[in-house]
């Protein structure tokens, strides 16, 4: 008998606890959206001053070890940068409704169907930069027509280039995009591939 009076009390107590953690999240929820953004700027600012790790995070790894704190100092930083700003505190009663937003989102895009915030070229257009890829053109049998790949962007090309007052032309491919190597295809030579990009290493370019 006692058992069961202990049981149901112990469930009594689990459903009022997830009652009231739901009210207060709720009602935290509603006094975040009654801040002008200056306020809350201010409000996080207060919250950061009392944060619980404020003293702790001013401690060298030494007078962690000493003090019986971990050295890493990542979870106490990670808790103020993601504290809700009016709250004080992170949020993480909302994850779990973020990860199936975000999973809906995803379920429901595909790879470049994205019509907002499209991109668009400022240049600079007028220059390729370090060349990184040379072809003579293999159609051209008088041999004066070269393809370059510049650096700083873009495909060139020159049809004098044994003339030294020849210009350069870019081909009408992005500007931005980095050419750094040419090729074209044995089996049909009106087929060109062009590959971008290039590695760091270092600070060295390794191509």
């Amino acid at each position: 008998m006692h058992k069961k009076i202990i049981r149901a009390s112990a469930a009594l107590l689990g459903f009022l606890m997830v009652i009231s953690i739901t009210l207060i999240s709720k009602q935290e929820k509603s006094s975040t959206s009654v801040h002008s953004n200056n306020e809350i700027v201010e409000i996080h600012k207060e919250n950061l001053a009392k944060s619980p790790f404020k003293e702790t995070l001013k401690l060298t790894k030494a007078e962690r070890k000493a003090a019986g704190i971990p050295p890493n100092k990542y979870f106490e930083e990670e808790y103020e940068l993601t504290m809700n700003p009016v709250l004080g505190r992170p949020t993480f009663e909302n994850l779990e409704e973020i990860r199936n937003k975000i999973k809906i989102m995803a379920a429901n895009r595909a790879p470049g169907d994205g019509t907002e915030g499209n991109w668009v070229s400022r240049g600079p257009d007028n220059f390729g930069g370090r060349t990184r890829a040379v072809m003579f053109d293999p159609n051209d049998l008088n041999n004066e027509t070269v393809f370059a790949g510049g650096v700083s962007g873009g495909l060139w090309k020159n049809t004098q280039i044994s003339n030294a007052n020849s210009e350069w032309t870019r081909v009408g491919i992005p500007s931005n995009l980095n050419i750094s190597s040419i090729a074209y295809d044995p089996n049909n030579t009106s087929v060109f591939y062009v590959g971008t990009g290039e590695s760091y290493v270092n600070g060295d370019v390794n191509g």
